[in-house]
């Protein structure tokens, strides 16, 4: 769960065999709750149909399960519905975008100042390419972040990925 940038990640423990059905969290993180408060956040949830899940909750401090889903105004008591999205697959591409391997640019003639620069550019533009290509794909099909950005720009220096086919 996350909180004006903060991330908050909590364990549960639920108990289907009660009426209604019953949910505790505990925050991994003790500083989630204030001090003195209650150190799990006792709840009841239900099911409706399957793409709806209703939880309920009193306040921290009340230390104190719900016994409806009502939520009357004043009481403090929380509601919340989470609707179930649909799964949308992220499209890999067909192909892999095919790199040209560029060697650095030719030295031009001195006079020729304005080519120096646009080869250049070029030869930066397509380097930042790649690293951003490696990282995407590094990301999507890794997960890992900078271990598949090291892992990709390793493979680059010796020759063995996508660009250099």
């Amino acid at each position: 769960m996350t909180n004006g940038g903060m991330i908050h990640k909590w364990v549960y423990k639920v108990d289907p065999a009660k009426t209604p059905k019953e949910i505790d969290f505990t925050p991994l993180n003790v500083e989630d709750f204030p001090p003195g408060g209650a150190k799990v956040l006792k709840a009841i949830y239900a099911f409706d149909g399957d793409n709806q899940l209703t939880i309920s909750w009193l306040p921290e401090s009340d230390q104190k399960r719900p016994t409806t889903f009502e939520g009357k105004p004043g009481s403090g008591q929380w509601v919340v519905q989470l609707q179930r999205g649909q799964y949308v697959a992220a499209a890999m591409p067909e192909k892999e975008p095919v790199f040209v391997t560029v060697k650095p640019a030719a030295i031009a003639d001195d006079d020729d100042a304005e080519r120096k620069l646009v080869k250049a550019r070029f030869n930066l533009t397509l380097e930042t390419l790649r690293q951003r290509y490696d990282e995407f794909i590094g990301e999507r099909c890794f997960g890992r972040g900078a271990d598949a950005r090291r892992t990709n720009a390793a493979r680059r220096s010796v020759g063995t990925g996508p660009h250099d086919r």
